[in-house]
């Protein structure tokens, strides 16, 4: 059932606006959503590095299992790591002797 013209629209954020999508393809009955304006990010650069291929095995299982994308998950972890202490992140490192 399409929602009225009339009937005043929730705001929500673009992963909200991608879920009621994914109902809306597959059926299912939503509420109605529209985007909320956010301050412009940022422009996304591409980032070449190499990874070991167990590595790039655990990106992917992790992403899947977080339901990110790879690079969403590297970037959060990166914001992570620089919320650490410099005593810290050295503790880090050390304990996970990664290539």
């Amino acid at each position: 059932m399409r929602p009225s013209a009339n009937a005043k629209p929730r705001a929500s954020s673009v992963d909200s606006f991608i879920d009621g999508a994914t109902l809306y393809a597959a059926g299912q009955q939503l509420p109605q959503l529209t985007l909320v304006r956010c301050k412009p990010q940022k422009p996304m650069v591409r980032a070449g590095f190499t990874l070991t291929a167990e590595i790039r095995r655990q990106l992917i299982a992790q992403a899947q299992q977080q339901q990110l994308s790879r690079s969403k998950l590297i970037r959060t972890l990166i914001h992570h790591f620089g919320g650490l202490s410099p005593a810290q992140q050295r503790r880090l490192i050390q304990q996970h002797p990664i290539r």
